[in-house]
């Protein structure tokens, strides 16, 4: 697994975690540029003493279409069932997982306060309400469940959803922030969209009338 500081650089051409003279970059400049040229991203999740996990997307093509070109990237939208246009917080430190949940979120039409860390989220959200909390667990300053915490005592009833690349962080969410719901990483931007719809019209149908 990587630090932090070294996940967000693995894409430098030059950076090397090697000594000296042992050799220079680790050769993902090449695969991002790659990737990028065929209108993708790279999702990366590490931590230290876990492992690392590289996820990469390329835009589906149609059976029959023509292949635009990947120097004119296009968001296309979702399925009609997955679209919203709702506002949502999404709390994630991880740069390149943010980013494309951002993109994905907002292709299908919600708007989205994208932060880096739960005391951002906090910030982001003093002047709107949002209708869901998307929080990673583990972030820098302040954690998803102390996030979750600070968000309902604002508004009690916003639906908060957990993520998470280790399924044993989940183990106390239902103590710590009881009627939560949690999503395993990795995750496809079909499979955030299906759950964020489903817990939005959850939250809906239990409003009182």
């Amino acid at each position: 697994g990587m630090s932090a500081e070294t996940r967000e650089r693995v894409f430098e051409p030059f950076f090397t975690t090697k000594e000296r003279g042992k050799g220079t970059g680790m050769g993902l400049a090449t695969v991002y540029g790659i990737v990028k040229q065929h209108a993708g991203f790279i999702q990366v999740y590490s931590e230290l003493g876990q492992g690392s996990l590289f996820r990469v997307y390329f835009p589906a093509l149609a059976e029959g279409g023509a292949a635009r070109r990947a120097s004119e990237p296009e968001i296309v939208p979702g399925p009609e069932e997955l679209r919203g246009s709702e506002i949502i917080l999404f709390a994630e430190d991880h740069d390149s997982i943010r980013e494309m949940v951002r993109q994905a979120l907002m292709s299908l039409g919600y708007r989205v306060l994208a932060a880096s860390d739960g005391q951002q989220a906090l910030s982001l959200c003093e002047d709107e309400i949002p209708a869901l909390a998307v929080l990673d667990i583990v972030m820098p300053r302040l954690g998803g469940p102390a996030t979750a915490a600070q968000l309902l005592q604002r508004y009690p009833q916003i639906p908060i959803l957990f993520t998470s690349g280790y399924s044993e962080n989940s183990g106390a969410l239902d103590v710590q922030i009881p009627s939560s719901h949690y999503l395993q990483k990795p995750y496809s931007p079909t499979a955030l969209g299906r759950t964020i719809r489903g817990i939005l019209g959850e939250a809906k149908s239990s409003r009182p009338v």
